[in-house]
This record gives C-alpha cells, structure tokens and sequence, in this order.
C-alpha cells in the first residue's frame, strides 16, 4: 500500500503559486495509517494555482484535476477570477461612490467515483447505478459556469463615529448547459438596502489594537430570474 504525497508554495512577491498533490493506492490509506491528521484535513485535492494581488485587486487561476480514480470529483478545467475590493469609483461632492466586484469562470467536470472518499462521511456520486452516495443520474458532465458580483456603496457620515451606508448588489451567474443539455441556465439578482454602523476601538498598553464594529442593516429583494431550465 502506497501514498505519494507532495505540496509546494512559491512565493513571488505579489504573485505567488502553490502546488498539491495525493495520489494513494486504495481509499482507506489516511485514515487507517494517518488517523489523527486524517480528521483535521484529508489531503485528497490535486491543483496548480496562481494567484496576484496589488491593492484592492486580486486575480486566481487555478488547474485541478482528478488523480485517483475512486474519488468522485469536480475537475477545474481551469478556474479563473478577479476581484476588486472595496474602493472609491467616482466622487459626489464630499462623498465617494464605493465599488465592489468580481468575476469568475471555469470549466468545470464532473467525475464519478465508485468508493465513499472519507469512512465518517457519504461521499456524493454522480451515477445512477453506484453503491454510495447521492444519485442524480446525470453522469460525468462538463459544463461552462460564469459568475458576477457588483456591488455600489456610498457611505454618508451622520456625526458621533455613526454611518449610514445606502447600497445596491447584482449579482448573475450562467451555465453552458443545465440537466436537458439543450438548456442554458441562468440565475440574476438585485437588491439594495442600507446599513447603520460604527466603529469601536480601544488601544491596550501592550500596543495591540480591540475593535468593535457593530451595525444593523436592512435590504430588499429588487429583481430576480431562474431562467432556461435547472442547472447540474
């Protein structure tokens, strides 16, 4: 019995990569003979990725594929993402219109397996006649999936640390194929809302830093679409 493992992280000062891999000779290898780091973290996964980030911004590339076969896995093929965080878009006199956003696609497989993954949990399989699992039926797909986020704030400072923060949030998501395969599932949102909150903070002696930021918001559901069929 065998199990060849290996993981790497390389770090370019702002970008870095990191690498896993696990390829074992039967299901029951880590948790027979590594119990106790078994429970805390099952090193199963097999991917490259990249990632770089400057300021606000962050973007993530990522190739994972399947390994052993008796796992049941979803394969990126690849995975790829931006994001920008929260910073200023445009200015309104002595306010400034916040932005938040990310983007990301991938090609996603699925791939079945024919042994449960983990002894403490049911491992999720993806045809319709294997032993374990959550059956669906619909067999080893490959699907393209696209996702958005967007978000606008524009924080008004109310006096006494408090702050009102108005926003507005859409967020859509779009396969290439739902479960008929002639289908092209789509699923939009949009809402706004506000949030009222402060901050609390208090230096110790020792120099280190408490905060506190309590606040209570409301929102409301504007617009929604589930359209073209069900997604796999």
């Amino acid at each position: 019995r065998r199990w060849i493992r290996s993981q790497a992280y390389f770090d370019q000062g702002k970008s870095a990569w990191s690498f896993s891999y696990s390829d074992q000779s039967d299901a029951a290898v880590q948790s027979e003979f590594f119990e106790n780091q078994f429970v805390r973290y099952e090193r199963a996964e097999n991917y490259v990725q990249w990632r770089r980030s400057s300021n606000e911004n962050f973007a993530q590339g990522s190739l994972k594929l399947r390994v052993d076969d008796f796992r049941t896995e979803v394969e990126e093929l690849p995975s790829l993402s931006a994001y920008r965080g929260r910073s200023p878009l445009l200015r309104l006199g002595s306010l400034a219109l916040l932005h938040t956003g990310d983007v990301r696609a991938e090609y996603l497989r699925r791939r079945s397996g024919t042994l449960p993954q983990s002894p403490f949990e049911t491992s999720p399989t993806f045809e319709d006649n294997a032993p374990f699992g959550t059956l669906d039926g619909l067999g080893e797909r490959e699907v393209l999936r696209v996702d958005t986020t967007q978000e606008l704030e524009l924080p008004v400072p109310l006096g006494s640390a408090w702050k009102l923060t108005p926003f507005i949030k859409a967020r859509g998501t779009a396969w290439s194929e739902g479960v008929e395969e002639s289908d092209s599932p789509s699923r939009t949102l949009a809402e706004a809302g506000a949030r009222l909150g402060t901050t609390l903070w208090k230096r110790t002696s020792g120099g280190k830093l408490h905060q506190l930021a309590p606040f209570v918001e409301y929102r409301s559901e504007l617009e929604r679409s589930d359209e073209n069929g069900t997604p796999v």
